[in-house]
């Protein structure tokens, strides 16, 4: 359980690092990469929708949550997670 939170704490820190155009080049490149492997393996388009909605909903709800609820980590925390 330890190196799960280790391994989390650095993807993290390396996260903080990227400004917001670099998130979104990086969801542009991710939805390519997805049409990519729908390409190769076009089955996957015939699964049933619910499947799909389940994986959104699963996916979707933590950073909904952070985002719309969750209080800072740190209350002295800058705009941006710029905390120098």
């Amino acid at each position: 359980m330890n190196a799960i939170v280790k391994s989390i704490d650095y993807w993290d820190r390396k996260v903080k690092k990227l400004g917001i155009f670099e998130l979104k080049m990086m969801q542009v490149a991710t939805m390519g990469f997805t049409l990519l492997i729908v390409k190769i393996f076009p089955r996957i388009l015939t699964l049933n929708v619910w499947w799909f909605i389940a994986v959104l909903i699963i996916c979707g709800a933590p950073g909904c949550y952070a985002f719309w609820f969750k209080k800072n980590r740190q209350s002295g925390a800058r705009a941006g997670g710029d905390n120098r």
